[in-house]
């Protein structure tokens, strides 16, 4: 679990994100799993600074799994928690993050990737 800006930025209530399925999203292949009712405010980490969520304050059999199918969209409150499983199918699960914002907030995309472990930009 993690949120987009944990120091900081934008308030969750200015942005959302459309997750648009390209290949169908099952358990095996590690669909999604959100945690309704805790978009509400942001649920403090585990240590100060890390930007992920302190799994002892989320409830894990309240949680959804959802499956999608290609062209499904979901969309997704800047505080839902979610995850997804590793994928142990023999099926691709490509998907595409779209993000809107409030008018105003600017491009957010710099901000966010400097804040990743990963290099997403720079990643096979």
């Amino acid at each position: 679990f993690s949120y987009w800006f944990p120091n900081g930025g934008p308030s969750p209530d200015s942005f959302l994100t459309a997750i648009v399925a390209f290949d169908t999203f099952t358990p095996a292949s590690g669909s999604l799993e959100l945690f309704p009712g805790l978009h509400h405010s942001q649920l403090p980490p585990p240590q100060p600074g890390s930007k992920d969520i302190d799994e002892e304050n989320v409830d894990f059999p309240d949680s959804v799994i959802v499956s999608m199918e290609p062209g499904e969209v979901l969309l997704l409150h800047g505080l839902t928690p979610h995850r997804s499983g590793p994928n142990t199918s023999e099926n691709n699960r490509e998907s595409l993050f779209l993000t809107y914002t409030t008018e105003g907030l600017g491009k957010l995309g710099d901000e966010y990737y400097s804040n990743r472990p990963i290099d997403f930009m720079n990643s096979q």
